[in-house]
């Protein structure tokens, strides 16, 4: 950014927004996995499996949406053999593989489902 610090930028954001009330809407994961499904041409069974697993896991995907939304289509994809690579999923949302991987074993870990 033009002579301020990224640090810097989000403290005054938070400031403003503070000193204003200000309510900022959160993200809303649905029209994530919608439109990331669609351009990873992903078929109505994982889409609906994706929304399923939002709504049956909600505690575990509080606070980090693109992550969750990352992880939860790359783990729908693969449970009903659709082959995407984590490359691909980050691609599309935007989040970086490592991240992908962390929320995906911790999803496989409370779903119990085995991968080969």
């Amino acid at each position: 950014m033009s002579g301020f610090e990224k640090r810097e930028f989000f403290k005054a954001y938070k400031h403003f927004v503070k000193s204003l009330n200000l309510k900022i809407p959160l993200h809303n994961p649905l029209t994530f996995i919608s439109k990331i499904c669609s351009r990873l041409y992903l078929s109505e069974r994982t889409i609906t499996a994706c929304f399923n697993l939002l709504e049956k896991e909600k505690d575990l995907f509080n606070g980090c949406v693109e992550v969750s939304v990352g992880a939860i289509i790359y783990y729908c994809a693969l449970v009903n053999q659709e082959k995407r690579t984590q490359r691909e999923v980050a691609y599309f949302t935007g989040i970086i593989e490592p991240s992908i991987r962390h929320l995906f074993w911790k999803i496989v870990k409370r779903t119990g489902i085995t991968f080969s």
